[in-house]
């Protein structure tokens, strides 16, 4: 099993941000700008835009979100779709998707985003229309419908050109060169992956830098070409670590111990999957806290240990006293390290 999963990929390592502020008083757009970076940072691919004056419902969504409660952040952001219209209505639709996708709501998540990339369209702004159409795009690909996440990653990258949003360009070839090797199509893939790079790059886009580099990786992995993989996943984890990008940096040391775990290196597989799923605990990534403990309970069940095999399956649906699981992992990781030193 692959580390990055599709069911991973949705919080990915790079975010195009619209950010119009000019009519806010300055305190207020400071303060709303400084926790929107914050929330686009820890999620990655899912891209934001925002127009206008920022209300008190939506300043309140916002801080919401940065405290990862999904649902009461949707229901902010629902408060004023009944006084605004346009673009103001779409960026109230775009985050509401992101809110559903986020809190577990994933059925009601295309909807929200299909609806605010028309009354986008509809206002002009083809920023915001590209980025509701590559959300419903990572929404697709997360739940595994690659041909429809194809088809709007298309048309985003089709708007993406045309604004000259280089940034959203280089998402949109990187999630459909994923979409191209999950069809089994590596050598396209790559060709897509290359010059999301080169745009990245280009750009001093970091977050794109490493999640391309990853990409390529994951490539490779899936090739059966294991050296050039980790040589890849290692300047991926540079890049990111480089960038302070923590649910980069985990995405990446999750892959690496799975190319450990394919060459049959339990221990320093156990370990990087191990500071994965920590990372991913601190950023609240829960949808990467299940796939890891999916690729723990693989591990475990080759290493023997059926102890820790039943714990990891039974925390993918129950997390409450996950802590405690982890710990002792943790434990039989150095009890390992320190019985293969003396060995």
């Amino acid at each position: 099993m692959i580390f990055w999963s599709i069911a991973a990929v949705i919080t990915g390592i790079i975010a195009a941000v619209f950010v119009a502020m000019k009519y806010s008083p300055k305190r207020r757009a400071a303060r709303f700008e400084k926790n929107l970076a914050g929330i686009k940072k820890e999620l990655g691919d899912i891209r934001f835009f925002t127009v206008g004056t920022v209300p008190a419902d939506f300043e309140r969504g916002i801080a919401a979100m940065k405290k990862a409660r999904w649902i009461d952040a949707a229901d902010f952001f629902k408060k004023g779709l009944g006084k605004t219209s346009g673009l103001q209505q779409a960026v109230r639709f775009n985050f509401i998707g992101i809110c559903c996708y986020l809190g577990r709501r994933v059925n009601e998540a295309p909807g929200n985003f299909l609806k605010a990339a028309r009354l986008a369209h509809e206002s002009g702004d083809l920023e915001g229309e590209g980025a509701a159409l590559g959300n419903l795009g990572l929404v697709y690909l997360a739940c595994g419908e690659i041909d429809k996440a194809q088809e709007y990653h298309l048309e985003a990258l089709e708007v993406d050109r045309e604004t000259g949003n280089l940034q959203g360009v280089a998402g949109d070839l990187g999630r459909l060169g994923f979409i191209r090797q999950a069809k089994g199509e590596l050598d396209a893939a790559l060709e897509y992956h290359q010059e999301a790079l080169k745009i990245d790059r280009e750009t001093a886009n970091q977050h794109g830098v490493a999640n391309d580099l990853g990409r390529i990786g994951l490539a490779y992995q899936t090739r059966g070409e294991l050296d050039k993989a980790q040589e890849y996943y290692k300047q991926a984890l540079e890049v990111a670590t480089d960038a302070r990008y923590r649910q980069g940096m985990a995405d990446i040391l999750g892959n690496i111990g799975m190319v450990h775990k394919e060459r049959g290196e339990h221990s320093e597989a156990l370990r990087y999957l191990l500071t994965a799923l920590r990372l991913f605990m601190e950023t609240r990534a829960e949808a990467k806290v299940v796939n890891t403990l999916k690729n723990l309970h693989i591990l475990y069940r080759q290493m023997g240990r059926e102890d820790f095999t039943k714990g990891c399956k039974k925390h993918e649906t129950d997390m409450s006293n996950l802590n405690r699981l982890i710990r002792l992992m943790e434990k039989l990781d150095r009890e390992q390290a320190r019985a293969g030193a003396t060995s």
